[in-house]
């Protein structure tokens, strides 16, 4: 559980938390495997084993599958995966303590989901993990290889990206977050989709790392947050 540290901060203020789902809050590493491997099976091609996953993660699903040879739109690729994923035997189930640190996060500052996971998977596992409505912005099925819908979020959120610390467990969460100006903290163990030293081996490096949602109280003195409140209005959406 969150410790006293998660009290609002004096002297730093964050706007906004900008959570990635799979490997962030979410373990659904069997069911997306599973499913990624039934768009190989459906392109004759074999089975792939998770750390081939983790080693060749990207942003692009389109330069995903092409590295393996396969050519497809994205669009496709989503419909081949969520035929089987929808089938799938292994249920995504909350990574350990990782909804109660988010509802206790809540109380410096509103959290917002950012996910390239299909939307209408994304909200039913929010409602499935308890999280609906502590939840003000989710983003499904975001192309993360651009900054738009990022950006979008923001302005929604009337958040400043200097004070909106983005939370994401791979390479591209971190190198999203540098682009658009916001604070970047990768979380990385065992159920993440990428290992420490493949997000270490990625520039720009995040500002900070953690192992579980629970130490992000403690990165916000690393973070160089302004001090001042925004003076933006946010949209109100928990959509």
């Amino acid at each position: 559980m969150l410790k006293a540290s998660c009290k609002r901060p004096q002297r730093m203020t964050v706007d906004l938390w900008v959570f990635d789902w799979s490997g962030t809050i979410s373990d659904d590493r069997a069911s997306c495997l599973h499913g990624i491997n039934h768009v190989f099976k459906h392109y004759n091609h074999p089975a792939i084993t998770w750390e081939e996953l983790k080693r060749n993660y990207s942003a692009d699903i389109v330069a995903f599958y092409r590295k393996w040879g396969i050519e497809a739109t994205r669009e496709n690729f989503y419909k081949i995966f969520r035929e089987e994923f929808d089938r799938n035997p292994h249920k995504p189930t909350a990574i350990p303590s990782a909804p109660e640190a988010v509802k206790m996060l809540t109380e410096i500052a509103p959290v917002a989901i950012f996910s390239s996971h299909p939307t209408e998977l994304l909200k039913q596992e929010i409602a499935e993990y308890w999280l609906k409505d502590v939840i003000s912005h989710t983003y499904g099925y975001v192309d993360k290889a651009q900054t738009r819908e990022l950006e979008e979020l923001l302005q929604r959120a009337g958040a400043r990206p200097r004070n909106t610390v983005y939370v994401g467990d791979t390479h591209v969460d971190i190198t999203l977050a540098h682009r658009v100006g916001t604070k970047s903290v990768a979380i990385v163990h065992e159920r993440s989709y990428q290992t420490l030293e493949g997000v270490k081996a990625f520039n720009p490096a995040p500002h900070a790392i953690i192992s579980s949602l629970n130490e992000l109280p403690g990165t916000l003195p690393k973070l160089d947050l302004a001090s001042s409140p925004s003076l933006r209005k946010p949209y109100l959406s928990n959509g």
